[in-house]
Protein backbone atom coordinates (compact mmCIF):
# COMPACT_ATOMS: atom_id res chain seq x y z
CA UNK A 1 0.00 0.00 0.00
CA UNK A 2 2.83 2.40 0.87
CA UNK A 3 4.51 1.58 -2.43
CA UNK A 4 1.41 2.67 -4.34
CA UNK A 5 1.18 5.94 -2.41
CA UNK A 6 4.88 6.56 -3.05
CA UNK A 7 4.40 5.86 -6.75
CA UNK A 8 1.42 8.24 -6.92
CA UNK A 9 3.35 11.04 -5.24
CA UNK A 10 6.23 10.45 -7.66
CA UNK A 11 3.92 10.68 -10.66
CA UNK A 12 2.09 13.72 -9.33
CA UNK A 13 4.52 15.87 -7.33
CA UNK A 14 1.71 18.21 -6.20
CA UNK A 15 0.10 15.46 -4.14
CA UNK A 16 1.33 14.27 -0.79
CA UNK A 17 2.94 16.05 2.10
CA UNK A 18 3.76 19.67 1.52
CA UNK A 19 2.45 19.60 -2.06
CA UNK A 20 5.73 20.86 -3.46
CA UNK A 21 6.10 21.53 -7.16
CA UNK A 22 8.60 19.54 -9.16
CA UNK A 23 11.59 21.68 -10.07
CA UNK A 24 13.45 20.99 -13.27
CA UNK A 25 16.14 22.61 -15.30
CA UNK A 26 15.09 23.41 -18.84
CA UNK A 27 17.08 21.71 -21.57
CA UNK A 28 18.80 23.52 -24.41
CA UNK A 29 15.95 22.47 -26.68
CA UNK A 30 13.36 23.96 -24.36
CA UNK A 31 15.24 27.26 -24.30
CA UNK A 32 15.33 27.15 -28.11
CA UNK A 33 11.65 26.20 -28.38
CA UNK A 34 10.60 29.16 -26.22
CA UNK A 35 12.55 31.51 -28.48
CA UNK A 36 11.36 29.73 -31.64
CA UNK A 37 7.70 29.93 -30.59
CA UNK A 38 7.81 33.74 -30.47
CA UNK A 39 9.36 33.95 -33.94
CA UNK A 40 6.94 31.33 -35.32
CA UNK A 41 3.93 33.21 -33.94
CA UNK A 42 5.15 36.39 -35.68
CA UNK A 43 5.33 34.59 -39.02
CA UNK A 44 2.14 32.51 -38.55
CA UNK A 45 -0.08 34.54 -36.18
CA UNK A 46 -3.16 32.36 -36.76
CA UNK A 47 -1.39 29.11 -35.89
CA UNK A 48 -2.73 27.91 -32.52
CA UNK A 49 -1.72 24.25 -32.64
CA UNK A 50 0.96 23.62 -30.04
CA UNK A 51 1.95 20.23 -31.51
CA UNK A 52 2.60 21.84 -34.91
CA UNK A 53 4.74 24.56 -33.34
CA UNK A 54 6.73 22.03 -31.29
CA UNK A 55 7.26 19.79 -34.32
CA UNK A 56 8.47 22.77 -36.34
CA UNK A 57 10.84 23.66 -33.49
CA UNK A 58 12.10 20.07 -33.32
CA UNK A 59 12.74 20.02 -37.06
CA UNK A 60 14.61 23.30 -36.84
CA UNK A 61 16.64 22.04 -33.83
CA UNK A 62 17.72 18.92 -35.74
CA UNK A 63 18.95 21.05 -38.65
CA UNK A 64 20.92 23.45 -36.45
CA UNK A 65 24.69 23.22 -36.25
CA UNK A 66 26.34 22.47 -32.90
CA UNK A 67 27.65 26.05 -32.84
CA UNK A 68 24.12 27.43 -33.12
CA UNK A 69 22.88 25.07 -30.41
CA UNK A 70 25.71 26.16 -28.11
CA UNK A 71 23.95 29.48 -27.37
CA UNK A 72 20.91 27.66 -25.97
CA UNK A 73 22.98 25.07 -24.13
CA UNK A 74 24.90 27.90 -22.46
CA UNK A 75 21.59 29.36 -21.31
CA UNK A 76 20.79 25.99 -19.75
CA UNK A 77 24.11 25.98 -17.87
CA UNK A 78 23.38 29.50 -16.55
CA UNK A 79 19.98 28.29 -15.33
CA UNK A 80 21.61 25.33 -13.56
CA UNK A 81 24.07 27.63 -11.79
CA UNK A 82 21.23 29.94 -10.75
CA UNK A 83 19.16 27.03 -9.43
CA UNK A 84 22.10 25.70 -7.43
CA UNK A 85 22.63 29.14 -5.87
CA UNK A 86 18.90 29.44 -5.16
CA UNK A 87 18.80 25.98 -3.56
CA UNK A 88 21.74 26.90 -1.34
CA UNK A 89 20.03 30.17 -0.37
CA UNK A 90 16.73 28.47 0.50
CA UNK A 91 18.44 25.71 2.47
CA UNK A 92 20.40 28.22 4.55
CA UNK A 93 17.41 30.54 5.04
CA UNK A 94 15.25 27.64 6.25
CA UNK A 95 17.91 26.70 8.80
CA UNK A 96 18.14 30.33 9.98
CA UNK A 97 14.34 30.64 10.18
CA UNK A 98 14.13 27.47 12.28
CA UNK A 99 16.71 28.79 14.72
CA UNK A 100 14.84 32.12 14.99
CA UNK A 101 11.55 30.41 15.85
CA UNK A 102 13.19 28.48 18.71
CA UNK A 103 14.20 31.70 20.45
CA UNK A 104 10.58 32.92 20.73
Amino acid sequence: MDEMKSLESTLNPLEGEGKKRAVYTPSGFLEFALDFRVKYKNVYPREKSIPKIVLAAADEWELMSPEAKAKFLAMTNENKEYEQAADLYWKTSVVEDDSDSDSL
